[in-house]
């Protein structure tokens, strides 16, 4: 929810979270080609990324999963090869944040 920029939670830590994100995703959008600027046009503006945060946050979460994983099994001890069987991530994204 952070990185799309859906969190319902205001804190300190989320708004310089926050602030740290807007500032990668605008970097981010001079790297995209001419072509695509118009599926992206509603995160052109200064204030808003948020097509752009959902797809990226769509197409990396299985690799944002898939680390999460293998950090926990470095932690137990376990070893990391492990981690490449485990699941997709969970797709709690259609569930409301504050029942997760």
């Amino acid at each position: 929810d952070i990185v799309k920029g859906t969190s319902i939670w205001e804190s300190d830590d989320t708004n310089t979270m926050e602030n740290h994100l807007k500032k990668i995703f605008e970097k981010l959008l001079k790297y995209i080609h001419h072509g695509n600027k118009d599926k992206y046009k509603d995160s052109a503006k200064p204030a808003q990324y948020m097509k752009l945060r959902e797809v990226w946050w769509n197409t990396n979460r299985k690799h944002i999963w898939k680390a999460l994983v293998c950090g926990i099994n470095s932690v137990s001890g376990n070893s990391p090869i492990s981690c490449i069987s485990k699941d997709e991530s969970p797709n709690i994204d259609y569930m409301p944040q504050f029942l997760r």
